[in-house]
């Protein structure tokens, strides 16, 4: 079997585009620790983005992706629910 393409519903949470509507969400909630987890994910050397997105997406989603690790790593499961809850609420 081969690699399966990704559904419709995870492209609107794994895309650059969709992690920077995440993030515009979570942005304002998050404390000063985060806040810099964040930014030095953003910040970190990028050669070249997907084609689907700007080098500008491509960055603030690979934040995004640091602050997630980083709590991941850390254990802080409940934090991970909080935000995830504050990303999906319409």
């Amino acid at each position: 079997a081969g690699v399966q393409k990704p559904s419709v519903a995870s492209l609107r949470y794994v895309t650059a585009c969709a992690q920077c509507q995440v993030l515009e969400k979570i942005l304002p909630c998050l404390n000063e620790k985060e806040n810099d987890i964040y930014h030095r994910g953003r910040n970190c050397v990028h050669n070249m983005p997907p084609k689907s997105c700007t080098m500008s997406e491509y960055r603030r989603a690979t934040g995004l992706e640091a602050l997630f690790g980083y709590l991941y790593l850390t254990g802080q499961d409940e934090r991970i629910l909080e935000l995830f809850e504050l990303a999906t609420h319409e």
